[in-house]
């Protein structure tokens, strides 16, 4: 897998990376499976940035982060890539912390 760094540190090309390898069909309601495009845009996350959307057909709120293992995590999709960059190239836990600027609980909390 290759994590083109300077392409990465952008909010839009993070954020369609994440897309493209945690979700290649799509992200979809993770209830009814319906596409996100039978979906409105539910809000913001104040931290992550993340939009987050309502399913038309059943109700359900998600994001792209929904049914994977940062669900519940307020990482921005650029903290999320240089996140598991590090961890592919085996940098340990606590400098990935300090180098993103994030807590090291938020790391070894389910990541």
């Amino acid at each position: 897998m290759e994590f083109p760094i300077t392409d990465l540190l952008d909010v839009e090309e993070s954020l369609e990376w994440i897309e493209r390898h945690f979700h290649p069909e799509g992200v979809h309601c993770p209830r009814c499976q319906a596409p996100v495009a039978e979906a409105r845009i539910f809000r913001r996350t104040k931290r992550s940035g993340l939009t987050v959307y309502r399913c038309k057909r059943c109700g359900r709120t998600y994001n792209v982060y929904t049914g994977t293992v940062f669900e519940q995590h307020h990482l921005t999709p650029p903290q999320v890539v240089l996140l598991l960059r590090g961890i592919a190239k085996g940098a340990s836990s606590r400098i990935l912390a300090a180098e993103l600027g994030i807590d090291y609980g938020s790391i070894t909390r389910r990541c």
